[in-house]
């Protein structure tokens, strides 16, 4: 019996050992929302435990805000540390339902407490997206970012893509194809801090002639106006063609293989346009949205 005794003792000091000077998990809800806290506390160690193992330990607590009145959407707040799950009509539950998106904003929350010099207005987003999905996927790997977190589709994005991170832009579409990288290549979690000392380099540059260049890629023209956009590959990407969405009231007249020119010829229904880039085998490499709207 003193043996029994004696080794539960050394246990309960073992993992007070293990547990003193850890993060924990703080949990604002000011508005007293129905919420399962010792279910998010589970996953929250679940995800704190994977990340201490990988990178490192952290000190400090991490604070999760829920329902917040101002809160616009669920995310990391990189400005004050935190973690917000808002109110949503398009989104499950402020988000809570979905394991993945937790663990991948978390994620971010651990990291800018561990290389606090990795966040800040110069940072790379590109790379905070790439890793905090990577970060999710090695947690719970299967084909889909965030089942459950949306009420009128069926997940967030897939982690694996054949998009190549110089043919896309945005940060969580660059994100999602260096993820899709990290995935493919099983890098290990701290091996893939890396990525944020490597430069994206551009494989796609598009000149456009008849309007001033924006870099917004935001363009209004009237309905006699025409402008080109000619798309210029590396070498090595061997996009083979280029494929424009169609919107009713935009009109896309393909010029030779890799120049177009576009007219907007009545209020288009929806000034977003998606440009896919495509291999031999129809894969598809790259894409990028511009948007044409009508000046009247």
């Amino acid at each position: 019996m003193l043996n029994v005794l004696l080794l539960l003792l050394f246990i309960n000091l073992h993992i007070s050992a293990q547990t003193e000077g850890a993060s924990r998990l703080i949990i604002e809800n000011a508005q007293g929302l129905r919420v399962d806290q010792k279910l998010l506390n589970k996953y929250f160690i679940q995800a704190y435990n994977f990340f201490e193992k990988e990178i490192g330990p952290l000190s400090q607590d991490i604070t999760v805000s829920i329902g917040e009145a101002n809160c616009l959407r669920t995310g990391f707040n990189f400005i004050h540390n935190k973690v917000h799950f808002c109110s949503n009509q398009r989104v499950k539950d402020y988000g809570l339902q979905s394991i993945d998106v937790i663990n991948h904003e978390l994620f971010h929350a651990f990291l800018c407490q561990y290389r606090s010099d990795l966040c800040g207005p110069e940072m790379r987003a590109d790379v905070h997206e790439a890793l905090a999905d990577y970060f999710s996927y090695l947690l719970s790997p299967d084909e889909f970012f965030g089942e459950d977190f949306y009420q009128d589709q069926a997940f967030v994005r897939r982690y694996k893509t054949y998009w190549r991170a110089g043919l896309v832009q945005g940060e969580h579409t660059r994100g999602n194809a260096l993820a899709s990288q990290l995935i493919k290549n099983r890098v290990s979690l701290k091996d893939s801090l890396s990525l944020f000392k490597v430069p994206v380099i551009e494989e796609v540059t598009d000149k456009v002639t008849g309007m001033p260049k924006s870099h917004l890629n935001r363009y209004r023209l009237d309905s006699n106006e025409v402008m080109q956009i000619e798309f210029d590959f590396s070498p090595e990407v061997q996009v083979s063609q280029v494929i424009w969405q169609k919107v009713p009231g935009i009109s896309i007249e393909r010029v030779s293989e890799n120049i177009f020119h576009i007219q907007v010829k009545t209020k288009p229904a929806s000034p977003k346009m998606l440009v896919r880039f495509l291999s031999l085998d129809g894969r598809e490499l790259g894409q990028r949205v511009y948007y044409f709207g009508s000046k009247h």
